[in-house]
């Protein structure tokens, strides 16, 4: 209703614009400026039905505390508008708002990955072109494995598949090949797109918050989130990193709600235990920040990948 109001000049001295030109007491009719003919239907509270003719009353969906609920009201004796908290109790009228197609906040592009069909929205930040979602596809072969959270295919449509390492590197059986900024490996993803490298992660984090404060925040997805708003990004670059879990060394699944986690292509850690971890990178429910970290390499993580340089599709 705020988006409303202030399109017609804010509530102040606004009675009249919106008051029916007839049915007021006292000939206070306005002069329905804008036909949103707002009539004097009063209101009914407990078993008494009052002011018809003097009064109109609206509920908002918003909802106060204390058994409350947000509400506006025009009197026949103001000109102002009138907003408040008011008991859930009273029968107040009610104006519905159309429902409208959500207008895209970016322009997409989209890849078919050529071996199982699937499209992928892909968005372009910075000098890099990434997918906008999760890969899906489905590991057919080598040691490499890949999994849906809670074994739910379902969980695959929305989120996409948790690969351990060996699966995102799709057991390094194809398309690692070299370019000026050194070894790309494709791994599980489609031709001309690859896995990120930890420098590529970070290019992407600096490119969208050069203090690393806010990055999670940034390139987070706009809901879906435990605790909602106070968790939730504001996807201002459409990533929407959606918080799909993971899976853990043990075969559980944890952390839907909680958190995104995604691989990189590199080994790393201790030298002694660089073949048991790999590059990871993840945002957390509740930070506003990212992390590049590492982990044992069995465990599930998503994909997203990163098109080749210089590729055109």
């Amino acid at each position: 209703m705020d988006a409303f109001f202030d399109a017609v000049g804010g509530t102040d001295g606004a009675v009249v614009k919106f008051k029916s030109t007839s049915g007021w007491q006292n000939d206070m009719n306005g002069e329905d400026k804008f036909g949103f003919t707002v009539l004097p239907a009063g209101d009914l509270d407990g078993d008494s039905y009052e002011d018809l003719g003097s009064y109109a009353s609206f509920w908002e969906a918003d909802e106060g505390s204390d058994g409350n609920a947000d509400m506006w009201y025009v009197k026949n004796t103001n000109e102002h508008i009138f907003k408040q908290v008011a008991g859930k109790s009273v029968a107040r009228s009610v104006r519905c708002v159309e429902d409208t197609v959500a207008k895209e906040r970016f322009e997409y592009g989209s890849i078919k990955d050529g071996r199982d069909g699937q499209m992928y929205k892909t968005i372009q930040i910075g000098t890099q072109t990434w997918m906008a979602e999760n890969l899906n596809y489905k590991i057919e072969k080598g040691d490499g494995k890949s999994f849906c959270y809670n074994d739910d295919e379902a969980k695959c449509d929305t989120y996409g598949r948790l690969y351990d390492w060996l699966g995102a590197l799709n057991s390094l059986d194809v398309g690692n090949v070299t370019d000026e900024d050194g070894l790309i490996v494709q791994g599980v993803c489609p031709e001309n797109w690859h896995l990120p490298s930890k420098n590529e992660v970070k290019t992407l984090r600096d490119f969208v918050d050069a203090n690393g404060k806010v990055d999670g925040k940034l390139l987070k997805s706009m809901d879906g989130w435990w605790n909602g708003g106070n968790s939730n990004g504001t996807d201002e670059f459409g990533f929407a990193a959606l918080p799909t879990g993971l899976r853990t060394k043990g075969g559980s699944y944890d952390e839907l709600g909680y958190s995104a986690t995604f691989w990189s292509w590199e080994v790393t850690g201790p030298d002694s235990e660089k073949t048991l971890n790999a590059n990871e990178w993840y945002f957390e429910n509740g930070k506003d920040y990212g992390v590049q970290s590492y982990t044992e390499n069995s465990v599930g993580r998503s994909v997203r990948c990163v098109k080749n340089a210089g590729v055109s599709i």
